[in-house]
């Protein structure tokens, strides 16, 4: 009856083993899911800043075909006199665009700065999310093998078995047990 009673426990001990297991892979798999969007979000950063220096370079290309043009204008200027008002105003309205092209760029790196620190936070969130899920993991895992440990360790001395490791045979080890049947989580 003794016998019939430690193997119900260790069926016990072994099918409870299998219940934190099941836990820590299904934490993992959630892990894995925070993982896999935090390296999504920072694709896309990734992305965002590369648009943005391109924006960047072609602003300044057409910063530089501006005053490229503003040049030539004022060439033009000197050397024909009587077309001087008329190239005055032209001036004045490529002014007007680069002033415009200007603003463009200063709202887009205003709205990138905005996205950036948005983008952060949410980082340092997730990064904060997953942390404590890992350690509730652990705590969890900690625990449940501190009463699965205790349990067993409190029949053993009822039962006056000496602190050997607990054997199981091939068929009943899991995961968690090493090539000799020993528990190894």
């Amino acid at each position: 009856a003794k016998l019939v009673e430690k193997q119900n426990q260790l069926e016990a001990l072994v099918s409870r083993r299998e219940e934190v297991n099941a836990h820590l892979q299904n934490e993992k798999k959630k892990v894995a899911q925070l993982r896999l969007d935090l390296q999504t979000k920072e694709d896309m950063l990734d992305r965002a800043a590369r648009q943005h220096h391109a924006k960047l370079a072609d602003i300044n290309r057409q910063r530089d075909q501006y005053r490229l043009k503003l040049e030539q204008l004022r060439a033009q200027i000197g050397q024909n006199e009587v077309v001087q008002e008329d190239l005055l105003q032209q001036i004045r309205k490529e002014k007007d665009a680069l002033a415009a092209v200007t603003r463009q760029f200063e709202c887009d790196s205003k709205r990138l700065d905005e996205n950036f620190s948005d983008f952060k936070n949410k980082h340092e969130e997730m990064s904060r999310r997953l942390n404590e899920m890992l350690a509730e993991g652990l705590t969890d895992m900690h625990e449940l093998m501190t009463v699965v440990n205790g349990e067993n360790e409190a029949d053993n001395d009822e039962a006056g078995v000496p602190d050997d490791p607990i054997s199981f045979s091939k068929d009943e080890s899991s995961d968690c047990s090493d090539s000799s049947g020993r528990m190894s989580c």
